[in-house]
């Protein structure tokens, strides 16, 4: 995950507070221009919560050129848990570039 953990935990009950704002680890970051993978489920309006991305479409241009954006149709906010095998293979090209599948 991005955020630090007190971040994290902050956005559940209160998403919207400044306590949950992610501003400050996404300018870190874009500021180290290290490659960045953003695994993201589709963003549906009005769905039950977890079963979209609230990850903004535009996270990985506002990253710099090094981020890339991977939307993955059939997921939800859950990905780490439901498809660590795909998880594992975008690490695994974040560490080895030279040996990725992807």
């Amino acid at each position: 995950l991005l955020c630090r953990p007190a971040v994290e935990a902050a956005m559940y009950p209160a998403g919207s507070r400044q306590e949950a704002d992610a501003s400050y680890e996404l300018s870190v970051l874009a500021q180290r221009q290290q490659p960045v993978t953003i695994l993201r489920a589709p963003f549906v309006r009005g769905a039950r919560p977890f079963t979209s991305s609230p990850t903004d479409p535009t996270l990985s241009v506002r990253l710099g050129p090094q981020a890339v954006d991977v939307l993955m149709k059939d997921a939800d906010h859950f990905i780490p848990m439901t498809d660590p095998k795909i998880v594992a293979q975008h690490l695994q090209g974040l560490v080895f570039p030279a040996r990725s599948s992807l």
